[in-house]
């Protein structure tokens, strides 16, 4: 098992499964998953996407961050990178209730940590993996979380469809209190 060091994003639609029930072309559902995971990989290109039902996991690796300015680049491009999913998932999400004929208001959910995981062949394994996933189940309704202590800078970037604040939430099993970036649009407890 080979260890990595990566960022781990964990992106879900928020309710998706609900959306699904009134959708009749078990076609469109496919379609509109299959366009959803490309939007994801397009955008992180250098990082292994694994579908996830109505998400997914994103696993971008880095070589060892020596200094500061080097992790806010990084932290500056996954920003970036989520931004752009963001925007052309709203774009997919217009394209499909045109094509479905059915309201497609949905949003997304994420979030995102860094660390080591172990490599396998087809998977990865780690508490970073856990804290993602348990970070994105938290921002509901919709929203960004990110750990504040893998990524304490906070880069100036116009145009991003989030505004991120400081906060801290607790992840049951992992963490008694983490330091996240947070977007105005989730609401905590709404997750638990």
């Amino acid at each position: 098992m080979a260890r990595e060091h990566v960022v781990v994003l964990f992106v879900d639609i928020r309710s998706c499964t609900q959306w699904m029930t009134g959708v009749a072309s078990v076609d469109v559902l496919e379609d509109f998953l299959r366009a959803f995971y490309t939007v994801v990989q397009d955008q992180f290109p250098t990082g292994a996407c694994k579908p996830l039902g109505d998400g997914a996991m994103v696993v971008v690796p880095y070589a060892t961050l020596p200094h500061t300015s080097a992790l806010e680049v990084l932290f500056q491009d996954i920003l970036s990178a989520m931004a752009l999913v963001e925007r052309r998932f709203v774009a997919l999400c217009r394209e499909v209730e045109i094509a479905a004929g059915h309201t497609t208001r949905l949003q997304l959910g994420w979030g995102v940590t860094r660390g080591i995981v172990h490599a396998l062949p087809q998977d990865y394994l780690g508490m970073v993996i856990n804290e993602a996933s348990r970070l994105c189940h938290l921002a509901r309704p919709s929203g960004v979380i990110i750990d504040r202590e893998d990524f304490p800078t906070l880069p100036l970037l116009a145009g991003l469809p989030f505004l991120l604040t400081p906060a801290e939430v607790q992840i049951r099993g992992v963490r008694a209190l983490m330091p996240v970036w947070i977007s105005q649009d989730v609401v905590l407890g709404s997750g638990e």
